[in-house]
């Protein structure tokens, strides 16, 4: 169990940077996004509101 020392701790560092290159992503993500965020919002909801009313025009299985 003594060669186990070095395994687990690279396995600790790799979990580590991954877990920092994550939180990188979303913090550089968050800041991208926030300020178009007033700019996307509109275009969402209309996207949005597409999709209902499609999904409500769609036959239901007792129709087909």
């Amino acid at each position: 169990m003594r060669g186990w020392g070095p395994y687990v701790q690279d396995l600790d560092s790799v979990l580590k940077g991954t877990t920092y290159l994550l939180t990188l992503k979303r913090v550089g993500v968050n800041f991208v996004l926030q300020p178009m965020f007033p700019t996307i919002h509109p275009i969402l909801s209309l996207k949005w509101e597409a999709y209902c009313a499609n999904a409500n025009e769609l036959p239901s299985l007792m129709q087909i």
